[in-house]
């Protein structure tokens, strides 16, 4: 509640800063767009940029024409802290052209659409909005008849960046699927730039899917391509798809000489090829990683690590700290494993929550593009139009300011709901124990009388039933094994010696639930015991403690949590705070 609370009062205070800022803005003369060589795409293009006549920057960026708006937006990609200007150029170009379709030129459109989605994507982590782009893009091809295999590239990189931090092997595939798209696309007007990027790409998905054999007509494809047309970019994919494909036969000492050529191609790089050394520094590591050769995999990964901070690729940072995790845990050093997986649980989480900032970033640039118009029909008024925008950014901060009350009173109702929920799982644990003590006795009485009992094997009794329901139970109640990941309906019958479907039935007939709900429901018992058991486990993320009693990942850990106990993981770690502090006084 206190960070909801800092956090409103912050967003006021900038709220009417911006107001003043803007207020000096509109007096403020002779004031430069002063711009650097930059780039209008992730991997190859720039474009120069040139400095601006010295006049007031809200007023100029609509008179500008479109060619000059798009170098000064290109420039701005490359300078740190002036994405908000570069969107601006961008979005006056786009406003044009739905005002006048005649007045933006197909290269233009294509360059300003790219330009939107780039920042869109890599600068505010918005990938709703990412994606309404390139939808809008294939239709303005398609409309147009123009090159789509850009559109196609960048839908691709999105469901791999997306796949890459979800995991999920069904965004790689989409991204596999684009990327092939965009490859053939590309070949058909000859465009090899794009082509020889989306072959890049195209090897590391079909890596991650094990599908490396599927691209035979990809790899014939590319080896057309003219090699002087980007010799560096070919040389670099070349050795890249051999090294993997050495890495798949296991012959890792080729796969490391592949990698390592590569890293040679990049002495001197900048951003427009610096997830290529990354890529290079990812791969050699693995290669070593598979020789045993640790030590060098770690170096490999640390310089990874360095890449990342120094251009300020996150995706990238977040990959990295994964294979960090991975390969400290196979040395067994304990403590820089877990150092490297809270990073990046932290990192994840906060990539997860930066929309959340950006959401206030595009409405101050709203806001601008809003101020730049109104400025243009009202200069004589400027003074008028001062106490219009801080009136403005005053009634939102009143919205802010009631919001926040209103959030208080929720907080504080929810707070008194969760706090009933987690006494009454607590009560519901004790019964369970009980009942489980019950269940013991239960089995052993079973036993006793186990020879006397015959039965079809084509039917279960309902004395069979409850015997067989009594081992379940008796298994689960004692067995570590259903805190495996990968534990299973057939192995539960395996250890109960029945078949599978007699498991099934009993479970379904007598809990009247199925096998995934019942295992559930033990692994989120042991979850709250152990995140109760802060003495074991004071050291473990929630994240982690799911983990440690067979969830995946963090969401279905999270969705199972709240539909057995009504809470999440986290509500009922503070109550279980909260209890210790009362017991504590």
């Amino acid at each position: 509640m206190k960070k909801k609370a800092l956090t409103a009062v912050c967003l006021l205070i900038a709220l009417i800063a911006n107001a003043q800022n803007f207020s000096s803005d509109i007096n403020r003369k002779n004031k430069g767009l002063g711009a650097k060589p930059g780039t209008d795409a992730y991997r190859h293009s720039s474009a120069g940029g040139q400095k601006s006549n010295n006049n007031n920057p809200l007023i100029d960026f609509k008179t500008y024409s479109n060619d000059f708006l798009l170098k000064e937006a290109s420039a701005y990609i490359y300078k740190k802290n002036y994405m908000d200007s570069a969107l601006m150029c961008y979005s006056i170009i786009y406003k044009r052209y739905a005002e006048n379709k005649e007045t933006v030129s197909d290269t233009m459109l294509t360059k300003t659409l790219n330009g939107l989605w780039y920042i869109y994507f890599f600068h505010y982590y918005d990938y709703i909005k990412s994606n309404e782009i390139l939808k809008e893009s294939l239709n303005v091809c398609k409309e147009r008849k123009l090159n789509s295999a850009w559109v196609y590239l960048d839908f691709g990189f999105m469901y791999q960046m997306i796949a890459e931090q979800s995991m999920e092997k069904s965004l790689y595939r989409k991204a596999f699927e684009y990327y092939k798209s965009a490859f053939h696309e590309a070949r058909k007007y000859k465009d090899w730039g794009i082509m020889l990027n989306a072959f890049g790409n195209i090897v590391m998905v079909s890596t991650e899917l094990q599908g490396l054999r599927s691209i035979h007509s990809e790899v014939a494809a590319f080896k057309q391509i003219p090699k002087d047309f980007n010799a560096l970019e070919y040389e670099y994919d070349s050795l890249l798809y051999s090294g993997v494909m050495a890495l798949e036969r296991n012959d890792i000492e080729t796969a490391l000489k592949c990698f390592k050529k590569q890293l040679l191609l990049f002495k001197n790089f900048a951003l427009d090829y610096a997830r290529y050394a990354y890529l290079a520094h990812i791969n050699l590591a693995k290669g070593y990683n598979l020789q045993g050769n640790y030590e060098k995999a770690l170096q490999e990964l640390k310089i990874g690590v360095r890449i990342s901070a120094d251009f300020e690729t996150k995706d990238t940072k977040l990959e990295a700290y994964k294979l960090l995790h991975e390969t400290y845990t196979k040395i067994g050093d304990a403590r820089q494993a877990t150092t490297y997986q809270n990073k990046y649980v932290l990192l994840k989480d906060s990539l997860l929550n930066y929309r959340l900032i950006a959401g206030i970033n595009e409405m101050e640039f709203e806001n601008k593009m809003k101020d730049v118009e109104l400025h243009l029909k009202q200069l004589e008024h400027q003074k008028e139009i001062q106490r219009i925008v801080i009136f403005l950014f005053m009634i939102i901060g009143g919205i802010v300011a009631v919001s926040l009350l209103l959030i208080t009173s929720k907080n504080k109702k929810l707070n008194q709901s969760n706090q009933a929920l987690f006494r009454k799982n607590i009560e519901l644990f004790q019964s369970e124990e009980k009942e489980r003590l019950r269940r013991q006795e239960l089995e052993e009485q079973i036993a006793e009388n186990k020879q006397e009992r015959k039965y079809k094997s084509s039917n279960l009794s309902d004395r069979r039933k409850e015997e067989l329901l009594q081992k379940v139970l008796t298994l689960m109640d004692n067995d570590d094994c259903i805190y495996l990941c990968d534990f299973s309906a057939n192995q539960l019958a395996a250890k109960v010696g029945v078949n599978y479907k007699y498991i099934s039935q009993v479970i379904n007939e007598m809990m009247h639930c199925s096998f995934s709900n019942l295992l559930n429901k033990y692994r989120i018992k042991e979850a709250c015991k152990r995140i109760e058991d802060k003495e074991r486990y004071s050291g473990f993320t929630l994240e982690a403690i799911g983990n440690s009693v067979g969830f995946k990942s963090r969401s279905s850990f999270i969705a199972a949590f709240k539909q057995i106990t009504g809470l999440t993981p986290f509500d009922f770690q503070r109550n279980i705070d909260a209890k210790a502090k009362v017991i504590s006084k």
